[in-house]
């Protein structure tokens, strides 16, 4: 595998400013608390432009402050691990969906009550996703459309008369979301008498 110089320099810009290290004096500094090496600001400089490649001890010191794998350093795939990458593809979810999706079942995870919201929605999302299909259109269906209305709603660009009419479509998404919620809850009540 060939690996792209430039795009592996703007993750490691991108990356470098998400994990906070405002400079590249503040990587420079990090890299040299944590590896042996010692690189001076050009340096780092030159990585971030695509002009030099870092070294592979390197990008597994800076695998940990950016919280990924090496293969998301080098670009290998999308997401910061190659199993949230997996699940991306098969699934459509965004990264931080699934993060939290695994946040929660590790929390859930952990005994106590304090616990049990975390069990109680990874149960949620997977007795809705296992129903019968009736059961998906009454809830994520409606939800969903919720979703679509209000970020349409959200826009800053729309005229008063766009808003006006957004708002109404919002609001309209927002009942029929919950009078399917409402519906399941019934439907699951009866099942469980």
């Amino acid at each position: 595998m060939r690996y792209d110089k430039i795009k592996i320099g703007k993750r490691l810009k991108e990356e470098r400013k998400k994990a906070g290290f405002k400079s590249q004096d503040a990587l420079v500094e990090y890299i040299q608390l944590n590896n042996y090496r010692s690189f001076k600001r050009q340096t780092i400089s030159k990585w971030e432009k695509g002009e030099e490649m870092p070294p592979l001890d390197v990008l597994c010191t800076l695998c940990e402050p950016f919280n990924c794998e090496l293969g998301y350093l080098l670009c290998e795939h999308d997401c910061k691990t190659k199993s949230s990458t997996d699940i991306h593809q098969i699934t459509g979810l965004s990264e931080k969906s699934i993060e939290i999706l695994k946040q929660w079942n590790k929390v859930g995870s952990l005994k106590g009550q304090d616990y049990s919201w975390a069990r109680n929605c990874t149960r949620a999302i997977n007795d809705l996703l296992e129903e019968d299909i009736w059961f998906s259109h009454e809830v994520l269906l409606p939800i969903a459309d919720y979703c679509v209305k209000r970020h349409r709603y959200e826009e800053p660009a729309l005229s008063d008369h766009e808003r006006t009419k957004a708002l109404k479509d919002f609001r309209l998404a927002l009942f029929t979301a919950s009078e399917g919620l409402i519906s399941c809850i019934k439907a699951i009540y009866k099942k469980e008498k």
